[in-house]
């Protein structure tokens, strides 16, 4: 029983460093921002520069839209043609299920991609601040649709390398 104590002790500690690097991480970011130059009573000024900038952003975000938009169709393709060609025996009814996850996964995430790029485009052509409220809201929504699935991904790939370092598979 030594050796879970050991893994829990492990993954404690690999946790705290963790974010203590990213604590430090930030305030290192922090104290590069110019604290006066940006602000006046609370007021952010928008330049030219940082709506081209937008405009930039907004085409990027229109073509990795219309690029998850494909993928989003060849994975639909991809589950008829698993669905068809198998008729759902033995296990195919797991890589279905999965394509189907996949693809929702897809079409959510470049929708709001091109939510983001149609709504910031126009916010910074017309300084209309509510679509830039919307667009902001979209890429925050991008983010999360993006990070939630990749948090989930390495916490399961650090899970089996500690589970296997318990089990003496991976000799350390």
């Amino acid at each position: 029983m030594q050796t879970s104590f050991d893994i829990k002790e492990t993954t404690f500690l690999f946790t705290q460093t963790i974010l203590t690097m990213i604590d430090e991480t930030v305030q290192i970011l922090d104290s590069d921002l110019p604290q006066d130059q940006s602000l006046e009573d609370g007021q952010l000024f928008i330049t030219e520069e940082i709506c081209e900038h937008w405009r930039a952003s907004s085409q990027w975000a229109a073509a990795l839209a219309t690029i998850g938009f494909l993928w989003f169709g060849c994975v639909i393709v991809g589950t008829f043609w698993l669905v068809a060609s198998s008729f759902l025996k033995d296990f195919a009814w797991i890589g279905v299920v999965f394509l189907g996850i996949v693809g929702i996964w897809l079409y959510f995430l470049s929708q709001r991609l091109y939510r983001y790029s149609v709504k910031v485009k126009d916010a910074a052509n017309h300084s209309d601040w509510d679509d830039m409220e919307m667009a902001f809201a979209d890429l925050k929504s991008v983010y999360t649709l993006y990070g939630m699935p990749l948090l989930c991904i390495v916490s399961l790939l650090i899970c089996i390398v500690l589970i296997l370092l318990g089990k003496g598979v991976i000799a350390a």
